[in-house]
């Protein structure tokens, strides 16, 4: 089988109640390449409380506009 034939998912990401324990979950596993190059990725979340998710779990993420796919 191709890639055309089996495209990567589309995942929208939700990490969930700030003040919880999913931002920085999701921003811990949002860190691996793996996982990222498993689905194309689209993560709704507001930017400020984002942020503080990726300080808290030691991670950063490039910022990226949505291709259009």
């Amino acid at each position: 089988m191709t890639h055309s034939q089996h495209p990567r998912p589309c995942l929208a990401v939700v990490p969930g109640d700030p003040g919880g324990v999913g931002p920085e979950m999701m921003a811990k596993l949002l860190a691996l390449e793996s996982n990222r190059l498993a689905a194309d990725l689209l993560l709704t979340a507001d930017p400020v409380p984002w942020r503080d998710a990726e300080r808290v779990a030691g991670t950063a993420l490039p910022a990226q506009a949505p291709s259009g796919r």
